[in-house]
């Protein structure tokens, strides 16, 4: 499958970690500096935050996929979509935005603003024929 990814920028992809870090750092201090705070839930916490920033470090990844049989998008709002071709019935490319319309009351608008240029370009050769191009678009 062909694959376009959305870049993440450093504290999306990393603010599990930073917090998990914070919460751990915090309770160490407070070990050392033998202070009354609970530090044990201070550093439980924090290596629960760093193990959750660890086991769903994919998660927040974003991306657009086709082949000729389908066409699969992720991101975080509306997680896995699977729409194969023959349930598609139109895509529309229109200013910073990909619209998959499927039936009736069925379909997705991906944003495209934070992806790179040349991979909404790509996007959108390989799709053409598959496209309703809006008037006025990039």
């Amino acid at each position: 499958m062909t694959k376009i990814t959305k870049p993440q920028h450093f504290l999306k992809q990393n603010a599990t970690y930073l917090m998990g870090g914070f919460w751990f750092f915090f309770g160490t201090l407070c070990y050392f500096l033998k202070t009354e705070m609970p530090y044990e839930a201070y550093m439980i916490i924090g290596l629960g935050g760093l193990a959750i920033g660890y086991f769903t470090r994919n998660s927040r990844e974003e991306y657009i996929k086709w082949n000729g049989y389908q066409i699969k998008s992720k991101d975080l709002i509306n997680g896995e979509v699977v729409y194969k071709w023959t349930e598609v019935d139109r895509l529309i490319f229109s200013e910073g935005h990909l619209t998959i319309k499927s039936g009736e009351a069925n379909g997705i608008m991906l944003e495209l603003k934070e992806y790179r240029r040349e991979d909404v370009e790509k996007l959108r050769a390989d799709l053409s024929n598959f496209t309703l191009i809006q008037p006025g678009t990039s």
